[in-house]
């Protein structure tokens, strides 16, 4: 099985930090994936919520890349 990451930046200006926002989805049936590690590579590691959403805060605003993984999943 395969799935779906939509990444949102929101940036809160001035300050040079923002928020990561994203939802993890199953790419065939569309549904929110709860329990899905989501990592930033240089960085921390979260769990998706119920709604399969993560949310990492006071991130930098620059370009991350992020590893998904999740059982059964790839």
């Amino acid at each position: 099985m395969k799935f779906l990451v939509w990444v949102f930046m929101l940036i809160a200006m001035p300050v040079q930090a923002a928020e990561l926002v994203g939802v993890v989805t199953d790419a065939e049936t569309g549904k929110p994936l709860q329990g899905v590690t989501v990592r930033v590579v240089a960085g921390v590691a979260m769990q998706t919520d119920e709604k399969g959403v993560f949310r990492f805060l006071n991130v930098s605003e620059e370009i991350h890349h992020l590893r998904v993984s999740h059982v059964g999943y790839e």
